[in-house]
């Protein structure tokens, strides 16, 4: 029978070699195929369901046992699911609900604070950390120095009253903050409070994420870009992705230019490296050469710390 031998063709030389799928993405057609024949066989079709899985070419099996072991080697904590892009991003504060005007500004800036700079939500919406008052200090410093971004501190997690960290706080982003509070005359000093100028609660971002969620799954269509993603991470995507998402740029960033991943340790507030590493490693399955994936999995962290465990399995109310 040819069918066999066509389907291992039409997968090895179509879907791999010449439109350069992934071998974990060419496994789920054959999963689709042979679910396919055995329905065939279920209603009386075909006489034997074919096991599409038996005509993979070898090279491409041992691909995908390579994608496999890689990605459970370096993204142990499933930071895909909740990574986004700068274009899911836009796409997530694209759909904040918010009627009012200056309610749905603020909202956007509780986003892009987080994605800009790493902080988990209880931090934004604490106004302690996000005073107008500092954050006109700190941009005007960043001004009279010329600067594109400046240091900031914020109390983060921690026992007591929190651990204090410094943070890179963009002079855009800060620049951005001044125009909302000027043009909708934000009184006092919280940056990021209610419409009654008192602090938000601390599960209020992660609200706010739901519901930019909710809307982009209920509004989305194909014009939308990967929705089939936010559709699949539907339940993994969580606020705390943006600090996430962060962090893996930042690696990115200074992997590029080949500086120390210590100032992303320090920039998230972990004690230890070893933590850190976890996005390290997860930004090279993302973004590195398999030289690069093969090296990252050489020393692989021999076990989780609670710090560890805290940072990327416990998310915010």
């Amino acid at each position: 029978m040819t069918l066999p031998y066509f389907l291992e063709a039409y997968c090895d030389k179509h879907l791999y070699r010449e439109k350069g799928l992934a071998a974990s993405t060419v496994q789920q057609y054959h999963g689709s195929i042979a679910k396919f024949y055995k329905g065939m066989e279920s209603l009386g079709f075909v006489e034997k369901g074919i096991e599409v899985t038996e005509f993979i070419n070898r090279e491409l099996q041992e691909d995908i046992k390579l994608v496999e072991g890689v990605k459970n080697s370096l993204d142990p904590f499933n930071l895909y699911a909740k990574y986004l892009s700068p274009k899911d991003f836009d796409t997530l504060a694209g759909h904040v609900t918010k009627k009012s005007a200056r309610l749905r500004k603020r909202d956007e800036f509780i986003l892009r604070v987080a994605y800009e700079t790493g902080c988990r939500g209880s931090e934004v919406v604490d106004p302690d950390n996000f005073s107008i008052r500092r954050i006109r200090s700190g941009l005007k410093r960043a001004e009279e120095e010329q600067k594109s971004e400046f240091l900031y501190a914020i109390k983060g997690k921690g026992k007591g009253s929190g651990k204090v960290r410094k943070i890179s706080f963009p002079t855009a982003l800060a620049k951005d903050i001044m125009r909302y509070v000027l043009t909708f005359r934000i009184p006092g000093d919280i940056a990021f409070g209610s419409i009654q100028n008192t602090s938000l609660s601390s599960s209020y971002p992660s609200k706010l994420y739901k519901e930019c969620k909710d809307a982009i799954i209920l509004n989305g269509n194909a014009t939308t870009p990967n929705l089939d993603l936010w559709i699949r991470h539907l339940q993994t995507r969580t606020f705390h992705g943006l600090r996430h998402s962060y962090a893996t740029d930042l690696a990115n960033r200074l992997r590029a230019l080949n500086e120390s991943y210590e100032l992303l340790r320090e920039r998230m507030g972990h004690v230890s490296i070893d933590t850190t590493r976890i996005y390290i490693n997860f930004e090279i399955l993302l973004h590195g050469n398999p030289e690069q994936q093969n090296t990252a999995m050489v020393n692989p962290i021999p076990a989780f710390s609670e710090e560890c465990h805290d940072e990327f399995t416990s998310e915010e109310a």
